[in-house]
């Protein structure tokens, strides 16, 4: 597991001369493990919304200032689940939760051009 700081020194490190960066893709998600709430503990909700949430906005805030050097383009992948809750665990709440990022980076990072997608 590599901490934000990491991340950040490796992208510093990685790409001194570019200019910016075109494209951003934030498509990676677990979804296991699903089952009613009240068989799941804690850190089975913590396992999903570490990938699929909360490193969607790392990964976003790490990459954002290339991003809009470039007046790139941000594309995050979510789910029809983030909009309907149909079984337990936290996939769904991780989906609601990219909506929403998404939602506030419209509207806090004008004019970044984002595109927001959930597949069926």
């Amino acid at each position: 597991r590599v901490d934000r700081r990491q991340r950040q020194m490796c992208i510093r490190d990685s790409l001194p001369t570019v200019p910016g960066l075109w494209g951003l893709v934030n498509n990676a998600g677990i979804s296991l493990p699903t089952a009613p709430n009240e068989l799941l503990t804690k850190q089975d909700f913590v396992t999903i919304l570490d990938v699929n949430l909360l490193g969607v906005i790392d990964v976003t805030l790490s990459l954002l200032p290339l991003v809009r050097r470039a007046r790139g383009r941000v594309v995050n992948v979510s789910s029809v689940m983030g909009r309907v809750s149909l079984f337990g665990g936290g996939y769904c709440i991780s989906k609601y939760g990219v909506e929403a990022f998404s939602d506030s980076l419209k509207y806090c990072f004008q004019p970044l051009h984002l595109e927001h997608i959930h597949p069926p």
